[in-house]
């Protein structure tokens, strides 16, 4: 009788892990005073401030990321477009 060969397949990942897998949200604005802005609304809304960052590489259209859990990505996203961002995209991390 033949060996057989072990596979090795990925187990699915449960619906709980997908939920809580960090997200990172990405704001642009045309303004600088309106990311800041966004930046202190979601930092008072409870959000810890290692979570949220104001990017200014590019002068014209600064960025606010947060890392959020997919699970509550509701609440950062509505701050974030209280602000009038020209973008909001999200991506897994």
């Amino acid at each position: 009788m033949p060996a057989r060969r072990a596979t090795a397949f990925a187990a699915p990942a449960r619906i709980e892990e997908i939920a809580t897998m960090p997200r990172t949200l990405t704001a642009t604005y045309s303004d600088t005073a309106a990311a800041r802005n966004a930046q202190e609304d979601l930092i008072a809304s409870g959000i810890p401030s290692e979570k949220v960052f104001l990017e200014r590489d590019t002068p014209d259209l600064p960025r606010v990321k947060v890392i959020t859990p997919a699970e509550t990505e509701r609440e950062p996203r509505e701050i974030l477009g209280r602000h009038d961002p020209v973008e909001i995209t999200a991506s897994d991390l």
